[in-house]
């Protein structure tokens, strides 16, 4: 019975890391255009609700709100820079500027330009990091290395699991 129970555990292995290896070759490039955990679905539904509340401003006032005024501009009428006459919100929801960690959002331009970029801290929220704590532009989507974390979870618990799991049973 422990012999059988010892294939089935090789086996498991042998097929997982197969699957693993198999999705790094073919879909090498590939990430997922949304993926199901609650911060992904909050940053691709901001990354819309935002730059659409940012073109109806611009559309409503003949200019975006300034980085210094940034996305506070559409929940608050502005304090300095240029000052819409006949301000009304964009938005109501003073969460809706706040990225999945409750920071808020940082609105930036390209120099000499009118194109915007909607900028998350990531997770630590501080400037810089790596993984989950990069800065990245929401709207440029959600960088492959927020995907890659999850994928090094996935290889840990469907390979070195087993292997525990292994080593338990050879030691009984």
């Amino acid at each position: 019975m422990k012999d059988i129970f010892l294939l089935f555990i090789k086996l498991y292995i042998f097929i997982n890391i197969f699957l693993i290896l198999s999705d790094e070759i073919l879909l090498k490039d590939y990430v997922p255009p949304c993926n199901l955990d609650t911060v992904a679905l909050k940053l691709k539904k901001d990354s819309l609700e935002l730059s659409m509340h940012l073109e109806r401003y611009h559309a409503a006032y003949g200019h975006y709100p300034s980085e210094k005024q940034g996305l506070r501009a559409l929940i608050e009428i502005p304090k300095f820079d240029k000052i819409p006459e006949n301000y009304k919100p964009m938005i109501k929801n003073r969460s809706a500027i706040l990225d999945p960690w409750g920071t808020p959002y940082i609105l930036k331009f390209k120099t000499n330009s009118d194109d915007f970029m909607i900028v998350t801290l990531g997770k630590n929220k501080i400037p810089g990091g790596k993984g989950k704590n990069m800065d990245f532009n929401i709207l440029k989507g959600i960088p492959k290395a927020y995907y890659t974390l999850e994928r090094s979870k996935q290889f840990f618990n469907i390979v070195f699991f087993p292997f525990l799991l292994l080593s338990k049973i050879q030691d009984d």
